[in-house]
């Protein structure tokens, strides 16, 4: 599947929010064998045009699921570019968590991507975040 085909499966619906600054996530499942199984996804971004309608992140997964990826770092390159592109964020944030139970000595293996407009910057916002 190409980039743009996969990106297509992503929709969005208008900000009911228009200029202001707030963070929406969503988070989400998928299983990809060749990277330790089950991964939990969690989004947040900060919406500019359009915010992600759920049912299509999804039907996003599930197809993402069944593609094949070299490493967890890949996925997650994959969504945040996605993500960003699609929804025109102004701030993205991905974070992959993976079980990695065929190892003994490893429990998980993480990783967290972020995206943003440039000369978009409203730290109060980002640094008051959870940490994930």
């Amino acid at each position: 599947m190409d980039v743009f085909a996969r990106r297509a499966l992503l929709q969005g619906q208008e900000n009911p929010g228009g200029r202001t600054d707030y963070v929406s996530g969503l988070q989400g499942r998928l299983t990809a064998k060749n990277l330790g199984g089950n991964i939990v996804s969690i989004v947040r971004y900060v919406p500019d045009r359009f915010v992600l309608v759920p049912d299509s992140f999804n039907s996003y997964l599930k197809t993402m699921e069944t593609l094949p990826w070299p490493t967890l770092e890949d996925l997650a390159t994959a969504l945040v570019k996605d993500i960003s592109n699609e929804m025109l964020t102004r701030w993205t944030q991905v974070n992959l968590k993976a079980d990695q139970a065929d190892f003994a000595h490893v429990a998980a293996h993480e990783v967290t991507i972020e995206d943003r407009q440039p000369g978009w910057r409203n730290d109060d916002l980002i640094y008051r975040l959870p940490p994930l």
